[in-house]
């Protein structure tokens, strides 16, 4: 089992009872490798995503936080993708298509 899941497994009921989060359309999302446009307005937000995916998922979060040691290790070990906000970031772009095609070749 992957950090991810185990991650998941853990973090799951804590959000679940803190939170209080709700899930809606769930029905909708595809059997195939898919993008989530989302804005948030807390850092949980994005933890409340992951947990109602079954899947793995990558996000994208800003540079500075990998900048971070710990935080930087713990982003890293969530796959998450680095984006510079203030410029075309192009390499993150690049990594979120491979992480795209990695997926539809595990199909």
């Amino acid at each position: 089992m992957s950090f991810y899941r185990v991650a998941r497994v853990i973090a799951r009921p804590f959000c679940k009872g803190l939170f209080r989060y709700s899930s809606v359309g769930k029905e909708n999302i595809p059997d195939r490798p898919f993008i989530i446009v989302s804005n948030h307005v807390a850092y949980r937000d994005a933890a409340c995503i992951a947990l109602c995916v079954k899947d793995e998922i990558s996000f994208l979060a800003k540079a500075e936080l990998f900048e971070k040691k710990i935080l930087g290790l713990f982003l890293k070990a969530f796959k998450m993708i680095p984006i510079k906000r203030a410029q075309a970031d192009l390499s993150a772009i690049r990594e979120s298509m491979k992480v795209l095609k990695d997926n539809m070749k595990k199909m």
